[in-house]
């Protein structure tokens, strides 16, 4: 199950690391590759806004997921960060996770409908649809290039969630933003590769682990490395990602956001974006 700790689990943590300003990446590697459409960032703001902001080139807001923060917040946060900043936000956990979850326990008192309908598991129905009005509302005044949907192991591949998640992403008007599914339930890989081509979906991928399929746009989240137990990626991992991203998978000229979701996130980022620079330079 998606864990429950708050967005800001690791503000304060970090407070005191020293993560140099991070430059810009060089437009191109030697052989052309245009390593400025890679966005590199982290789960949440591990660091105040502002710092984060002159450090790295992406986010995956999390407040959306527990509660979207009202409009106008989300707008504020758009306009601190640099123009070419992207974000990318969690759906809403009232369209993917059931109200068992504990999760729904951080949902304020302020929302004008009642949270005890049919909500969870795209299920069908007018509930889930308002809370897809909300989340796109949200992204909306983030100017998210990406939503990210992260269904629970609650949801694995039978035929009702199979119908229902095909039903929602066909019924729903998507806008302009890019939609990522990242199922932590039951799914082959096989499975989702397909149910994502044929939803126009982008599947979040560990690049450590399985490669994004070909297109325009690919979203990697960087898990804590299974096979060490400090978890910490080193100069070889970074070099298996950009070939694996690069060689095999042929996402030379694609946009991509490389989100860190690991205990020293902030750290893990810099230090990728700083081998991408010295590297490519």
């Amino acid at each position: 199950m998606v864990s429950a700790l708050s967005p800001d689990r690791w503000r304060g943590r970090f407070d005191a690391v020293s993560i140099p300003r991070s430059g810009p990446l060089p437009s191109q590697d030697k052989d052309g590759m245009p390593l400025n459409n890679w966005k590199i960032g982290c789960v949440g703001f591990p660091l105040a806004r502002g710092e984060y902001f002159r450090k790295f080139d992406a986010v995956e807001v999390q407040e959306t997921f527990y509660d979207p923060p009202a409009a106008r917040v989300l707008a504020r946060w758009r306009r601190e960060a640099p123009e070419n900043f992207s974000f990318a936000m969690r759906a809403w956990q009232l369209i993917t996770h059931p109200p068992s979850f504990r999760g729904y326990a951080r949902i304020q008192g302020r929302r004008s409908r009642s949270l005890e309908g049919l909500f969870g598991h795209f299920l069908p129905g007018k509930d889930v649809d308002w809370a897809w009005s909300v989340t796109r509302e949200a992204a909306e005044a983030l100017q998210a290039e990406a939503i990210v949907f992260r269904s629970p192991a609650s949801f694995s591949s039978t035929l009702e969630n199979l119908k229902n998640l095909e039903d929602f992403f066909n019924r729903i008007d998507r806008g302009k933003f890019r939609l990522v599914w990242d199922p932590e339930g039951l799914w082959s890989e096989e499975e989702v590769e397909r149910l994502c081509e044929r939803l126009d979906l982008t599947p979040a991928v560990d690049p450590l682990v399985s490669l994004p399929p070909r297109g325009q746009f690919f979203f990697c989240r960087l898990m804590r490395p299974k096979q060490r137990r400090s978890g910490r990626y080193t100069e070889d991992d970074f070099a298996r990602i950009v070939d694996r991203l690069t060689k095999e998978a042929s996402l030379e000229d694609a946009r991509g956001m490389l989100i860190f979701d690991t205990p020293n996130c902030p750290g893990d980022a810099h230090r990728f974006r700083k081998w991408l620079g010295e590297r490519f330079a």
